[in-house]
């Protein structure tokens, strides 16, 4: 809010640099440009977002309709696709599930930085808490395997260092321990079968080898592990993307299938939002589609992709040349932004109405912390504006939210949506 490179106004590309804008001018000639996309022809408009809420997000996609174009894209640089990848092999859910972390007794960590960029680490932060807490004279017990410390792994009981990529023959091994302990007997033959074949090369010694993790602290996770009541184990962190990352946490997903059948740890309805988040594969796809020409108008939400994606993609390239008119919707000069032909500024979260859900079944609400220091506007307000215009039903993106909680049901008036203000959250039945 207060940084001093912050954006305080519009900014209009020229050949001599950046001409100031007001903001009721960089709305027009955003609505002007979206005006004439929408007349040549389908899909002319395209967008790219962060993730954002399901109010804000219908939003855009109504908007984009009305330009006659498609959903936009959402763009996460830790789009977890591994652990989405690992839980579509083992669970057929292509998606991000989450845990129960306070009701597990012992924690393994292969590198998820649950305290830090992992999924939720508020929630996770919170559940560590519960878990590690005394309970009938106990507590649960926390171990975290990874090559270097982290600040998740400076509150483990006990961090085991093992070689890059090492994580995968640890999680393999053990479940070639589970398995001769005839853990896998409950499970269906097919699947005790494969598991069996997965991890039948990973002897003691092997792993040993592999993982740089000494005998005494091989036996002494082995140990915990397996004497736990309800042990709970996490794949590797927000960027595993190395080329075992996939390995380790079907691993991962198949031990902690081993040692839990029943999944009890395991929330397959409380899935995280950022599963939404476009794969890399849809990604580049969608900026190799520009060269092509096919888009008149480029909308960025607070994104940039020229920073977050390896520069060999092309990315730059592609913005520079083949992106027609780009507008940024970001309050600082970041690496995409500096390429953009009108960057608008939009009220930062602490200035604005808004909600959130990070979980699929809760939605948080947000409200204004403070007055408006720059008078940027809301951006659902400037897709109201520049969207629908004078035919607009709806005074503002406040009015909006509100009539979406009203038509999902979720409030059941004015007082419905005082309380959700002064819990804070509302929860998703359905």
């Amino acid at each position: 809010v207060y940084n001093p490179d912050r954006i305080n106004s519009p900014l209009l590309r020229e050949k001599n640099g950046w001409r100031p804008l007001s903001f009721p001018a960089a709305e027009a000639l955003l609505k002007d440009r979206a005006t004439k996309a929408a007349r040549n022809g389908q899909n002319r408009v395209r967008m790219v977002t962060e993730v954002v809420g399901k109010s804000l997000m219908g939003l855009f996609a109504q908007s984009l309709e009305q330009w006659k174009s498609g959903r936009p894209l959402v763009f996460e640089p830790y789009a977890y696709e591994s652990l989405r990848t690992a839980n579509q092999k083992v669970f057929g859910v292509d998606g991000l599930i989450s845990y129960r972390m306070e009701e597990a007794d012992f924690l393994v960590s292969f590198g998820a930085d649950f305290m830090e960029t992992w999924l939720s680490p508020v929630g996770y932060a919170e559940k560590f808490k519960q878990m590690h807490a005394l309970r009938h004279g106990e507590k649960g017990l926390f171990f975290h395997v990874s090559p270097y410390q982290s600040l998740t792994c400076a509150n483990a009981d006990l961090w085991i260092s093992c070689k890059p990529e090492g994580e995968a023959a640890l999680t393999l091994g053990l479940l070639k321990e589970a398995v001769s302990l005839g853990r896998s007997e409950n499970l269906p033959e097919e699947i005790r079968d494969a598991i069996e074949d997965v991890a039948a090369s990973y002897t003691r010694d092997k792993v040993i080898q592999l993982s740089g993790v000494s005998p005494e602290l091989y036996e002494k996770l082995k140990a915990h592990l397996f004497k736990a009541r309800k042990p709970l184990v996490l794949g590797t962190g927000s960027g595993g993307s190395g080329i075992n990352a996939v390995i380790t946490i079907v691993a991962v997903n198949l031990l902690n299938l081993v040692l839990d059948p029943d999944f009890t740890l395991f929330d397959f309805d409380k899935r995280h939002r950022v599963e939404m988040a476009a794969r890399r594969s849809e990604v580049l796809a969608f900026f190799k589609s520009l060269k092509q020409g096919a888009v008149d108008l480029l909308l960025l939400n607070n994104v940039n992709p020229v920073y977050a994606i390896p520069p060999a993609t092309g990315v730059r390239a592609v913005l520079e040349k083949h992106a027609g008119f780009m507008v940024s919707f970001s309050s600082f000069m970041d690496e995409t932004t500096a390429l953009a032909d009108l960057i608008l500024p939009v009220a930062l979260p602490l200035e604005t109405w808004d909600e959130y859900g990070g979980i699929q079944d809760m939605v948080s609400t947000l409200q204004p912390a403070m007055g408006s220091l720059t008078g940027a506007p809301v951006l659902g307000d400037v897709f109201l504006r520049t969207a629908f215009g004078e035919e607009q039903a709806i005074k503002n993106y406040k009015a909006y939210l509100y009539e979406q909680l009203i038509n999902q049901g979720r409030i059941g008036g004015q007082g419905g949506w005082i309380k959700a203000l002064q819990k804070g959250c509302l929860l998703y039945t359905s």
